[in-house]
């Protein structure tokens, strides 16, 4: 919602209303001759990003990973992880309505990586270094198996962000630990937990995080029930790093309920990116018509650009979809990825 703000240890977020859209083709190939699949976490290379002389526009490389290779009755294909190199040019909306122009991305670069299989898990899911470049969070999808995470969907909201000393990158140091509470919601009756997509440290100890159902265009239901990027604040938690609660045999939230010897970070909703007057600014909706305009049901990516002058920093999500390889994909079920 524009204006809405929310402070957490002393420290105020205001977010002012989305101010950009853009979309890559569903039938977008990579530099190898591969679908390009995804924006599944994002990055922006800072030494690049520029602002136009008159203030008006911004410039710069984003950096993606690939979600998965084409799933296609329950089965994924292997497929090589990659990098995408992105150059994407921004002109913030103005006030009204507006098109679904403002993001322009452009592919210009794919790196393939070494690994060439992979096990489906519900592992890390956010990934962010520090600005010093001397620490590297990661944050889990969902609760740990001992904490809830193997009970069903209700009782995995207990989640675990970590901090790794990397001063010297070959021995990395775990030096925090702590319990994030994912936001909680009803679908059909019963609690869900909502997943963790992605996050981006602002600090060393608040976090952004990207947090969202199932649902939404290429899931069961269009409507998206939640669907948020988060303040999450450690100032306070208990950091469980080198403690009992490292042993799987000791959990910090068994079946679900949190021990009470463990204090968890605070968080604050900072933008809805549900909020229906917002997206119909754009042409976007939430459903219940499920069209090209509808929402994705993945969104994955999250990165945080500053604003070079202006009084304040923008927050890009994007969605990822599952995709097609080979010479001649299935025509696609929605047209790709939007940008906001």
């Amino acid at each position: 919602c524009p204006g809405q703000s929310v402070t957490l240890g002393g420290v105020a977020f205001t977010a002012k209303g989305l101010v950009g859209v853009g979309r890559i083709p569903a039938a977008q190939r990579d530099t190898t001759g591969e679908t390009f699949g995804s924006l599944s976490g994002l990055a922006l290379d800072r030494a690049t990003w520029r602002r136009s002389a008159d203030g008006a526009a911004y410039a710069g490389t984003l950096h993606s990973l690939s979600d998965r290779g084409r799933v296609k009755n329950g089965v994924t294909t292997n497929y090589r992880p990659r990098i995408h190199q992105l150059s994407v040019a921004f002109t913030p909306a103005p006030a009204g309505s507006s098109t679904q122009t403002q993001l322009r991305l452009s592919l210009t670069e794919t790196r393939l990586l070494s690994e060439t299989d992979g096990t489906p898990l519900t592992g890390f899911e956010g990934l962010s270094l520090s600005l010093d470049g001397r620490t590297i969070y990661a944050l889990l999808q969902s609760a740990l198996r001992q904490d809830g995470g193997e009970d069903g969907n209700s009782q995995r909201r207990h989640t675990r962000l970590l901090a790794y000393d990397i001063a010297n990158p070959a021995a990395p140091v775990l030096t925090g630990e702590w319990i994030l509470p994912l936001p909680v919601y009803t679908q059909s009756g019963s609690q869900q937990v909502a997943s963790v997509g992605d996050m981006v440290a602002i600090n060393g100890r608040q976090f952004l995080v990207l947090v969202r159902d199932g649902n939404g265009r290429g899931g069961d239901t269009p409507v998206s029930l939640y669907r948020a990027v988060l303040v999450y604040d450690v100032t306070g938690a208990t950091n469980l790093a080198g403690s009992a609660f490292d042993n799987p045999n000791n959990p910090a939230a068994p079946r679900g309920v949190l021990a009470s010897s463990i204090v968890p970070a605070s968080s604050a909703v900072l933008i809805n990116l549900n909020d229906a007057a917002q997206l119909s600014r754009f042409g976007l909706n939430n459903g219940p018509s499920d069209n090209a305009n509808t929402l994705s049901e993945k969104w994955e990516s999250l990165a945080l650009v500053p604003a070079l002058g202006a009084a304040a920093k923008g927050v890009e999500c994007a969605a990822a979809q599952q995709f097609q390889r080979g010479e001649k994909p299935e025509a696609p079920a929605h047209p790709g990825p939007e940008a906001l």
